[in-house]
C-alpha cells in the first residue's frame, strides 16, 4: 500500500455565517419548504375564490336572463290568451246579429261591447310585429263591422221586413 494521499494545507478563510447545528439547519430548510407551500397554497385559494365567483355572477345574471324570458313568454301568453278570448266573443257576437239580420229575425241585444282600448294594449306590448300587424286588420275589421251592425240595427228600429231590409 505505498499510496498516500496528499495533505493539503489547512486554509482558514473568514466565514461568513457561524456554522450551525445539523438540526438547526434541516429546521430552517423546512421552514422555507413549508412557506414555498403555504405560499403556492394561498395562490391556489385566492385564484380559485375569484373563479368561484366569477362563475357564481355568470350564472346568476344568466339565470336572472332567462327568468325574465320565462316572465315575459307568461305575459306574452297571458295577453295572447285574453286577445283570442275576447276576439271570438266578439266574433260570435257579430256573426249571430247578420245571421239574424240576415235570416229577417229580430235582432240580438246589444251585447257587452269589448274595450278595444284595452284589449289591444297588452298584445302591442308585448306581441310580435306579425300579430301587431293582425290584431291591427282585426281591429279595422271590427270597427268596419260595427258600423254595419249600428246600420243593420238602426234598420231594424225603422221596422222594415223583407225585400226592404235587403235593399239597404
Amino acid at each position: 500500500m505505498g499510496r498516500f494521499l496528499p495533505v493539503l494545507p489547512k486554509v482558514t478563510a473568514p466565514a461568513s455565517l457561524p456554522p450551525v447545528n445539523p438540526t438547526v439547519e434541516a429546521a430552517l430548510i423546512a421552514g422555507g419548504v413549508s412557506l414555498i407551500s403555504l405560499t403556492g397554497t394561498i395562490i391556489v385559494a385566492v385564484s380559485g375564490f375569484r373563479n368561484t365567483r366569477r362563475v357564481s355572477r355568470d350564472t346568476i345574471a344568466a339565470a336572472s336572463e332567462d327568468t325574465i324570458r320565462d316572465r315575459l313568454w307568461e305575459k306574452q301568453a297571458a295577453a295572447y290568451v285574453e286577445a283570442i278570448e275576447k276576439l271570438g266573443r266578439r266574433s260570435a257576437a257579430l256573426r249571430r246579429l247578420f245571421t239574424a239580420f240576415d235570416a229577417g229575425d229580430t235582432l240580438p241585444a246589444r251585447g257587452e261591447s269589448e274595450d278595444w282600448d284595452e284589449l289591444t294594449a297588452r298584445p302591442f306590448a308585448y306581441a310580435s310585429p306579425a300579430v301587431v300587424a293582425a290584431l291591427r286588420a282585426s281591429v279595422s275589421a271590427s270597427a268596419h263591422a260595427t258600423k254595419v251592425a249600428k246600420e243593420a240595427r238602426k234598420v231594424d228600429a225603422e221596422g222594415l221586413t223583407g225585400e226592404d231590409r235587403i235593399s239597404c
